[in-house]
C-alpha cells in the first residue's frame, strides 16, 4: 500500500501542472497557434550489398520528394499536424526520371511541464536507387538513369518521449510547437525514449540487373528502442529573438524480421548507436513567429553482420500566427483540464 501511494505521488509530481518561471518563459497556452512550414523531411536507407565479384557497395534508397508542406495547429497541451508532398509549385516534378512518391504523415504532440510526447504515423510509397551509377550493369541493360522501386512501401509508427530536467526555465514548447516565448537564455539536460516500428513491403526485381547477389527484401519489419542523455539550450540575444541547439547521443536495440522470395525468412537483433542534432533560429513575439530549423539525425547498427545506416536530414522554414481561441474550444479544454486536476488532487486508493 505504501509503495502504491508513493508511486501515485511520484506520477502526480511528474505529470502535475507545475508553474513555470515567468521571468524565463512567457506562456502563450491561452492562444490558438497556427504554423505552416516547408521542409525537406527525407528518410534515407543506406544498406550494403555484395556484387557478383565479391565487392561491397552501398545501396542507397530514397523517396522522390524534394520538399513537404506541413500544417500545424496547437492549443494548450495538444498539437496536431498533417504533412504532404505538394506538386503544385513544381519542385517535385521529376517523376519520369525517379518515379512517383506518395506520402502521408500525421502527428500528435502532448506537452506537460517537464515532458514532451510525440506520436507520429508516416506512410511512404515509391522509391528509387539514388546511387544507380555505382551499378554499371543497370545502365548497360536499360535506358533508365535510376532504378525505380515503385512498389516499395514503408509505414512507420513512432513514439518520442523527452524528459526535461529544467522545464521551469527552459521552454519545451518553443522548438516543438511555438507556444511559448523564451525571455532569458536557459538550458536543460534531456533524457529521451524513442520507440519506432517500421514495416516495409516491396516486389522483387532481378538482382542480375544490378550485378548483385541478392535483391531487396519483399517484407521487413524493424522495431527499434533507443535512449540516451543530451542537452538543449535556448540563447536569447535580444527580446523576441532566439537561437537554439539540441544534441543527444543515442544507444539502442533493434529487432529485425526479414523475408526474401528466394532466400527465405531471417530474424536478427543488433545494437544501434546514433546521434540527434537540432539547430534553430527565429523571431517569436506574442502573435507572430517565423524562423528556420535543421534536424540532422544519424543511426547505424554497431553489432551483428553487415552494415546498415539510417540518415534523416530535415531542413525547414516556418511561419505562424496566434489568435484567441473559439469559445467552444476554450470550454472543452477547460473541462478536460478540470477533470485532470481534480483527479490529481483526489486520488483514492482502495484495498
Amino acid at each position: 500500500m505504501k509503495k502504491l501511494i508513493l508511486f501515485v505521488t511520484i506520477i502526480n509530481g511528474v505529470l502535475g501542472y507545475s508553474q513555470k518561471d515567468s521571468t524565463y518563459i512567457k506562456d502563450l497556452n491561452h492562444r490558438l497557434t497556427f504554423k505552416v512550414d516547408v521542409n525537406t523531411d527525407q528518410l534515407e536507407n543506406d544498406a550494403q550489398v555484395y556484387t557478383t565479384t565479391g565487392e561491397i557497395r552501398d545501396f542507397v534508397i530514397k523517396p522522390n520528394e524534394d520538399y513537404k508542406l506541413r500544417l500545424t495547429a496547437a492549443y494548450r497541451f495538444l498539437t496536431l499536424s498533417y504533412s504532404f508532398a505538394p506538386d503544385f509549385i513544381g519542385a517535385n516534378d521529376d517523376n519520369d526520371e525517379k518515379g512517383e512518391t506518395k506520402s502521408f504523415n500525421l502527428g500528435l504532440n502532448l506537452t506537460l511541464p517537464k515532458i514532451f510526447q510525440r506520436f507520429n504515423y508516416k506512410r511512404t510509397s515509391g522509391f528509387y536507387l539514388e546511387n544507380t551509377d555505382d551499378f554499371k550493369n543497370f545502365t548497360i541493360l536499360t535506358d533508365e538513369k535510376y532504378l525505380k522501386l515503385a512498389d516499395m512501401k514503408i509505414e512507420q509508427y513512432t513514439s518520442e518521449s523527452y524528459y526535461y530536467f529544467n522545464g521551469k526555465k527552459h521552454s519545451i514548447k518553443l522548438d516543438n510547437n511555438q507556444q511559448e516565448v523564451q525571455r532569458k537564455s536557459a538550458g536543460s539536460l534531456i533524457v529521451p525514449l524513442f520507440v519506432n516500428y517500421e514495416k516495409l513491403k516491396a516486389q522483387s526485381f532481378s538482382p542480375e540487373i544490378l550485378d548483385i547477389t541478392e535483391s531487396i527484401p519483399n517484407k521487413q519489419q524493424n522495431t527499434i528502442v533507443t535512449t540516451g542523455i543530451g542537452y538543449a539550450y535556448h540563447y536569447v540575444p535580444k527580446e523576441n529573438w532566439y537561437a537554439s541547439a539540441k544534441v543527444i547521443p543515442l544507444i539502442g536495440h533493434e529487432w529485425i524480421n526479414v523475408e526474401y522470395t528466394n532466400y527465405g525468412h531471417f530474424k536478427d537483433e543488433v545494437f544501434t548507436g546514433g546521434i540527434q542534432n537540432e539547430f534553430s533560429l527565429g523571431y517569436n513575439s506574442e502573435t507572430f513567429f517565423a524562423g528556420g530549423k535543421a534536424s540532422i539525425n544519424y543511426a547505424e547498427n554497431i553489432s551483428g553482420e553487415g552494415e546498415s545506416k539510417l540518415k534523416e536530414n530535415v531542413f525547414q522554414v516556418f511561419i505562424g500566427y496566434r489568435i484567441g481561441p473559439p469559445k467552444f474550444l476554450k470550454k472543452t479544454f477547460d473541462f478536460a483540464e478540470g477533470l485532470l486536476k481534480k483527479k490529481d488532487t483526489s486520488v483514492e486508493i482502495h484495498n
